[in-house]
């Protein structure tokens, strides 16, 4: 059962729309430098509230014209709710690991869900959006071969040529290291084509680091069933080959 203080700060969140805490039994708005963000965006991410806050609530995508938006509130106990005014019920997503319930924990200072996937598989996501990006760009009917496609892999050499499936999949698994080490190199601005900010990859924690990431990219599945029919058969057994190990 939900507890009565996430459900007042996910109504007050949905009625006014904005991200509201709680804090000495007071229900009051988030301050922010940006008070009106993006609906689409996440406002409590990078935000560290103080020990006082017992609980934190922020919309979490569009409501129907004229009506509230969907709502979850995380309290310090790790509870997480689901609040959408369409619904008889709020739902517990507890546990359930996603980018706004990791939001909310993070904004509290507590611990995320640890990574479903590893870096490895987000390196190759990177890689599989690369591709494609480069090989639309190409002239229709001249897509990049094989040597220009590996090189654009996260884990290929600065210089040199990955002349085969077999060298990338060897510098795959000497270079992708584990989502600590991962979010060191991010924090300390090691990785020259980061998408995020040393600052923000240090708010994050392994879990909620893994999940935030992964959400920036197009599913891999999808992107590969797009480079199917674009790339040579020949190169795409070569990518599948990579991906498969």
């Amino acid at each position: 059962m939900v507890s009565f203080p996430l459900m007042a700060v996910a109504t007050r969140a949905a009625q006014h729309a904005t991200p509201v805490l709680l804090a000495g039994g007071r229900i009051s708005p988030i301050p922010f430098s940006n008070p009106n963000p993006p609906p689409q965006s996440l406002p409590l991410v990078g935000h560290r509230l103080g020990r006082s806050v017992d609980a934190v609530a922020s919309r979490v995508g569009f409501g129907r014209p004229g009506g509230s938006p969907p709502v979850v509130a995380v309290d310090r106990f790790g509870e997480a709710v689901l609040f959408d005014p369409l619904l008889d019920t709020p739902f517990d997503v507890s546990d359930q690991p996603s980018i706004v319930v990791d939001a909310g924990l993070r904004a509290l200072g507590l611990t995320t869900p640890v990574p479903e996937r590893s870096v490895l598989r987000f390196l190759d996501s990177v890689w599989l959006d690369r591709t494609l990006t480069v090989t639309l760009a190409a002239p229709l009917g001249e897509p990049p071969g094989w040597s220009e496609l590996a090189a654009l892999h996260p884990c290929a050499p600065a210089a040199g040529r990955l002349t085969s499936p077999e060298h990338l999949v060897h510098r795959r698994r000497v270079e992708a290291p584990s989502w600590s080490a991962f979010r060191s190199s991010l924090i300390e601005g090691m990785v020259s084509w980061s998408p995020i900010a040393g600052a923000l990859a240090a708010w994050f924690d392994a879990g909620s680091l893994c999940r935030h990431l992964f959400s920036l990219l197009p599913e891999p599945d999808v992107v590969r069933v797009e480079l199917g029919d674009l790339l040579s058969g020949c190169d795409m057994n070569r990518i599948d080959a990579v991906l498969i190990d």
